[in-house]
């Protein structure tokens, strides 16, 4: 009894994760010009911190080794130079989501799909970047795309790690919150309807 009762519950909690619509809701649209608020959003790190005493123990004589796990320990700064490297990583790793990094997203959102164009760092640079509802799969990763409601939720999996990208529109439409889960880590991005871009 007790057996069929844990497959139940097993079965159950499968079908609430990975349910998704793939068609938009009609009372969500997320199309518009987007700029990041930096004063209440985080930055985004794929990598979790290193252990400098695991490093300085085991690598004490070695001065290569010993500088990789001193620069890896520095905290905040350490994982953006993480993430930049990642980003133009072309092996096999899971590339950082434009979106982890931009300050600045243009939306275009139709019924089985949403584009996006990304302005991001101090050189203003460029990138598009096209969702598909469902799942596709490349030799680099897999992600699977829909609506959890009124959510939209983006997962990519990868060798190195899981990522879930969770976009929610405030009530008036205005604030876009953007939750990225890293594995067990979560940080938060606020970006802010630009209104003037959309009078033009």
């Amino acid at each position: 009894m007790s057996r069929a009762l844990l497959f139940v519950f097993f079965v159950a909690s499968l079908v609430g994760c990975t349910t998704l619509n793939f068609e938009s809701p009609n009372t969500v649209d997320l199309s518009g010009v987007w700029l990041l608020d930096p004063s209440i959003s985080q930055h985004v790190l794929f990598a979790p911190p290193k252990s400098n005493r695991k490093s300085s123990r085991r690598e004490g004589g070695a001065g290569s080794s010993g500088g990789r796990g001193e620069h890896g320990g520095q905290g905040r700064r350490g994982g953006r130079d993480d993430s930049q490297s990642e980003g133009n990583n072309t092996g096999g790793h899971q590339q950082k989501p434009e979106a982890a990094v931009a300050n600045k997203m243009t939306i275009e959102q139709a019924f089985d799909s949403m584009g996006i164009r990304y302005v991001s760092g101090p050189n203003q640079t460029e990138s598009y970047r096209d969702i598909d509802w469902g799942t596709t799969e490349t030799y680099k990763n897999k992600t699977t795309a829909g609506w959890r409601e009124t959510s939209l939720v983006v997962e990519t999996e990868s060798k190195r790690t899981t990522t879930t990208e969770t976009y929610n529109l405030s009530a008036d439409g205005n604030v876009l919150t953007l939750e990225f889960e890293v594995d067990d880590r979560k940080f938060l991005r606020v970006f802010k309807r630009d209104t003037t871009e959309a009078a033009k």
